[in-house]
């Protein structure tokens, strides 16, 4: 998995972030945003089966956007190294693990926590711009 892109759109998970703009460390929830409306109830991010002792822990799609009981919806953005950032998944407040990339034997990747980070270039999709949730 060498490049990656896609437009995403953010909501702060506690109402009194400013949803306009993507916080460092602010608890958030991650959407793509599609073209299509056919799979547009299938767009923000979750780790799936977590706590459960399935390694390793993959992401997927189906979250509730904004919902606040959702813990396995909870992620941040921290910053790595000069304009690189990671995403974390913070189910607990004092607990986070980072987001990497995993494969496998037939060359299936995904994104699922990891101990080593992929690091993410954010920029802003001035076709999108930002939601309001």
């Amino acid at each position: 998995m060498t490049g990656f892109s896609a437009s995403i759109k953010s909501k702060a998970v506690t109402p009194k972030d400013n949803w306009r703009t993507i916080r460092e460390n602010a608890v958030i929830n991650i959407k793509f945003d599609l073209d299509t409306h056919s799979c547009a109830n299938l767009t923000v991010w979750k780790i799936d089966n977590y706590p459960k002792p399935v390694e390793p822990y993959t992401t997927s799609t189906g979250a509730e956007l904004g919902n606040p009981l959702d813990v396995n919806s909870w992620f941040q953005i921290w910053p790595l190294v000069s304009s690189m950032y990671k995403i974390v998944f913070c189910p607990e407040k004092f607990h986070c693990e980072n987001v990497g990339v995993s494969g496998n034997s037939v060359g299936y990747w995904r994104l699922a926590l990891q101990a080593n980070p992929k690091a993410f270039v954010f920029k802003r999709d001035k076709r999108i711009g930002m939601e309001i949730v």
